[in-house]
């Protein structure tokens, strides 16, 4: 990862481009489906393909990472301060968590998803959150980053232990739709330096949005707002694989499942090197 930082100011708002009743439905299955996969987990030390994890440390991970989510709902700040520093917090959260066991992981899950639920069940979903690094993110938006988190890591384990996983279009579109919010900070800053372009994302049965980049830094913003120089028609499952590292996009523009249009579609080839993984 770059050592540059972004701004933690965004231009505009961050856009929420998923209500947070679509969200909080889509989060509740998720989750439920990521605690029955670990309930069946034979061993917690299974090592998770393409992974420096366990399924343990995975399971680990999301069950901290939503009671940092939940914290945020409550306006508290992250402890992420960083993103660069990410690897070690991990490291120090494995070391020091109390439980390897996946069905005891899978108890904490559960218990970490119905508080946040039940914290957000009257919320709006367009009020301001304060995410990583203090970035502001609208609770609907928020709410979409921790389905995404659900469903891919869910994805890792079902693959470490041979288990099927599905990842329904619906909830992959929750996702994309709360990653749209962030990123801002997944702009890789040299990479995207002295460029002024504008890539239209259109998810299949949506989201649409427009990244913005200009000169190392990336807004999103509502589609139709301005001529884009390239559009990207993608499948929501397997772009939300693609866009978290968890394949090639090449099978999606072989297969349709992405494709590129607009004046300028062979920019479509150099979207994803723009962007680190938040």
């Amino acid at each position: 990862m770059n050592a540059v930082t972004p701004p933690l100011s965004p231009a505009a708002p961050p856009i929420a481009l998923v209500s947070q009743t679509a969200a909080s439905q889509a989060l509740r299955a998720a989750a439920t489906q990521v605690i029955a996969l670990l309930r069946e987990v034979p061993r917690g030390d299974a090592p998770v393909p393409r992974s420096k994890w366990t399924v343990a440390e995975t399971a680990i991970h999301l069950v901290a990472g939503t009671r940092v989510y939940l914290g945020c709902a409550r306006g508290e700040p992250s402890p992420v301060a960083d993103l660069a520093a990410l690897p070690e917090l991990n490291a120090r959260l494995f070391r020091e968590f109390p439980t390897r066991d996946p069905v005891a992981l899978a108890a904490l899950l559960d218990a970490a998803a119905a508080d946040y639920l039940a914290t957000t069940a009257a919320m709006a979903g367009d009020e301001p959150m304060p995410w990583h690094m203090g970035y502001p993110l609208p609770l609907a938006a928020m709410t979409g980053l921790l389905v995404g988190e659900l469903l891919l890591h869910g994805y890792d384990i079902a693959r470490a232990v041979r288990r099927p996983w599905r990842i329904e279009p619906a909830h992959a579109r929750c996702a994309i739709a709360g990653l749209a919010g962030a990123l801002p900070l997944a702009v890789d800053p040299v990479a995207s330096r002295g460029l002024d372009v504008r890539y239209e994302l259109a998810v299949r049965g949506g989201p649409r949005f427009v990244c913005h980049f200009r000169d190392g830094a990336l807004h999103v913003e509502p589609s139709g707002a301005a001529q884009v120089d390239c559009r990207l028609a993608v499948e929501p499952v397997p772009y939300l694989l693609i866009a978290y590292g968890r394949c090639s996009q090449w099978p999606a523009i072989l297969r349709g499942q992405m494709r590129a249009g607009g004046r300028k579609p062979w920019l479509a080839l150099r979207f994803k090197g723009l962007l680190r993984q938040v």
